[in-house]
């Protein structure tokens, strides 16, 4: 259903329920809280914000118990869609950003390292044959360690900026509607499920590009405690961190563990692991985060893999 600059999704858009579907939390854009929020968080963005197309809208957070996916039940149609990450957020400025090495730890410089790592020793083909997409790149700085790490580099991305980084870097921008049906060894959807209106259909695009035995890392925001969350709050608390994973506009699916299994098992995929201990403990230098790391990676591993968003599948 259309709203002027809104789409209302009447089913979950991952496994398609209607009926037992459970409003968590509604307030309209109207609300002074979540106007304040909003307006500050582009303004720190660079950006320019027409806030009355939202005030006839609402934000209000829906649960399927389906499939453990909460999302936003009115979204910003494609062409709002379009100007938030091109308007609202100001995209020269993170160009800018990246341009400045010293923005950027070493230790982020190191996950992305050790990611590509990850991904390539599982992978069956050689790195010089490996095809690596970057579906969403950003500004393309995985898919420039890919190519370092000397696989073939692809990206997609749709804002111009963007994409005119990525090519400096010598990345192959693609439209994935160009691309023949099993044609990836690896693809790469990071930070992207999360602000799609249709997030099956997406990875389902994205599976049939990959080969037989091909990997998929998807990664998105998700938190486990956000239902206890928003019931100790009495709703959302929209400057808090705990509620980053629901944030208006943007974040308008918020994943669980069990979501990403229910799209794996209907998409053929097998899970093979997480991402999110793949760092060497000694590349954190506070003690206790450290010491808090290695118990978490090598004694209660399997306990924090059933809540990580964070997951590499492989397609059979």
């Amino acid at each position: 259903m259309q709203t002027s600059n809104f789409h209302i999704r009447i089913n979950c858009p991952v496994c398609g329920e209607a009926k037992n579907l459970q409003t968590l939390y509604s307030t309209s854009y109207q609300n002074e809280t979540i106007k304040k929020h909003i307006v500050g968080f582009y303004s720190n963005q660079g950006g320019q914000i027409d806030y009355s197309v939202l005030e006839k809208e609402n934000y209000s957070l829906i649960f399927c118990p389906s499939c453990r996916l909460v999302y936003q039940k009115s979204i910003p149609n494609s062409d709002l869609m379009f100007e938030l990450y091109e308007k609202y957020i100001n995209p020269e400025i993170k160009q800018n950003e990246l341009s400045d090495n010293n923005k950027y730890s070493e230790e982020y410089f190191s996950l992305l390292r050790n990611e590509i790592k990850f991904l390539k020793s599982h992978c069956f083909q050689k790195s010089e044959k490996i095809k690596f997409l970057d579906y969403g790149m950003g500004c393309g700085l995985l898919c420039n360690e890919a190519q370092r790490q000397g696989m073939l580099s692809y990206g997609t991305e749709l804002s111009p900026t963007r994409i005119k980084y990525a090519e400096e870097m010598g990345i192959t921008v693609i439209d994935i509607d160009s691309i023949p049906d099993r044609f990836f060894d690896i693809i790469n959807l990071s930070d992207v499920l999360e602000h799609v209106a249709d997030p099956m259909d997406t990875a389902e695009i994205l599976v049939k590009k990959l080969k037989p035995q091909g990997l998929l890392r998807i990664s998105v925001p998700g938190d486990p405690n956000i239902l206890s969350n928003i019931k100790k709050f009495k709703g959302v608390v929209f400057n808090d961190w705990r509620f980053n994973c629901v944030a208006p506009l943007e974040h308008i699916n918020c994943f669980h563990y069990e979501t990403l299994q229910y799209i794996s098992k209907k998409t053929g995929l097998s899970l093979i692991g997480s991402l999110d201990f793949i760092n060497p403990a000694a590349s954190i230098k506070n003690p206790i985060s450290r010491f808090k790391y290695i118990i978490k990676k090598h004694v209660l591993k399997n306990k924090y893999l059933k809540k990580s968003t964070n997951l590499v599948f492989r397609y059979l």
